[in-house]
């Protein structure tokens, strides 16, 4: 309200000198002008003196602290970085980061510099803040929107098959050969868990072996009992029922493996859903940036149309 009534001074003033107005009159609107502006001031000044008591915390806010367009924020090096383009991870602090050295280690965005030396000035994107593809270096051949994991050296790679903790980090936007720098569509980074393939050998793990049965895919080795030893009439039926006990023990030990291996099955399709509901995903985030770019676009064209309708009605009057 201030700054409305300032602003109606000082369009009075400007029209009492275009009409010529009596000297006095414009004398008058601008003093009137110049103790409204420095009123505004003097309480501009004492509003923010109020807010900064309110909240301290703002004035001590690290550095870097703030929003940062198109995901972009300035960051120090733990170390020389000799390729531009790697995944990085925190650093040794919010404000530093560090090459990865396992493919465990959290990714946090892309060095697009080279810093020569630690504590050097560089900028990051952070993952899952920007509005557009990425850059990032191909660790080996990628194809065609294959979903991409960060390797040990900070590149990007296929989904791997051993067994390990590794990040998702988005989808390549075109084929790839190792060391060339890919086109990315980013993705807030997910951990994927990779468990260790079983190591049971004909039903059995292979350290625990029972030493006492030796059957081989249900048929038993030769067995002797003394006879005076069975209770359950003879040795030849004691070895009959351990016989059987042996092929259905085996029976549910193929059921077994069956059943592991359609579950794996199952794991590998369900990962295959969650590759492509990613991929979806990425696309999606693509096209609502484009849509938004549209958007400010046509609000751009708006405006220009306002202002010129504006001066084509000025120029008529």
């Amino acid at each position: 309200m201030k700054s409305f009534f300032i602003s109606l001074l000082v369009a009075l003033a400007v029209l009492a000198g275009l009409y010529h107005a009596p000297e006095a009159t414009l004398s008058v609107l601008t003093v009137c002008a110049v103790i409204g502006a420095t009123v505004y001031v003097v309480a501009n000044i004492s509003r923010q003196s109020r807010r900064n008591a309110l909240f301290p915390a703002i004035n001590t806010a690290p550095a870097n602290w703030g929003t940062h367009a198109g995901g972009k924020i300035t960051m120090l090096a733990d170390a020389a970085i000799t390729t531009r383009y790697k995944l990085v991870k925190k650093g040794t602090d919010a404000n530093h980061i560090a090459i990865p050295t396992a493919v465990s280690d959290e990714p946090i965005g892309i060095c697009i510099d080279e810093p020569a030396a630690a504590e050097d000035p560089v900028t990051v994107i952070m993952l899952g803040a920007h509005d557009g593809t990425v850059p990032m270096v191909a660790g080996g051949n990628i194809t065609d929107g294959a979903a991409l994991y960060m390797d040990a050296d900070g590149d990007v790679v296929v989904k791997p098959t051993a067994a390990g903790t590794y990040w998702f980090v988005g989808n390549a936007r075109g084929a790839w050969s190792a060391g060339e720098v890919v086109e990315v569509i980013p993705s807030i980074p997910e951990k994927l868990t990779i468990q260790a393939a079983l190591t049971s050998t004909n039903g059995y793990s292979a350290t625990s072996a029972p030493d006492a049965l030796t059957s081989t895919n249900g048929a038993l080795a030769a067995v002797t009992l003394a006879a005076e030893t069975s209770t359950n009439g003879t040795a030849a039926a004691a070895a009959a029922d351990l016989a059987a006990l042996a092929a259905e023990t085996e029976k549910i030990g193929d059921d077994t493996r069956d059943v592991r291996a359609k579950f794996a099955t199952a794991i590998t399709e369900m990962e295959k859903a969650s590759d492509d509901i990613r991929l979806l995903h990425a696309k999606y985030t693509l096209l609502v940036a484009e849509v938004e770019k549209i958007g400010d676009d046509a609000r751009l064209t708006a405006a220009s149309l306002a202002a010129a309708k504006a001066g084509v009605a000025l120029a008529t009057t």
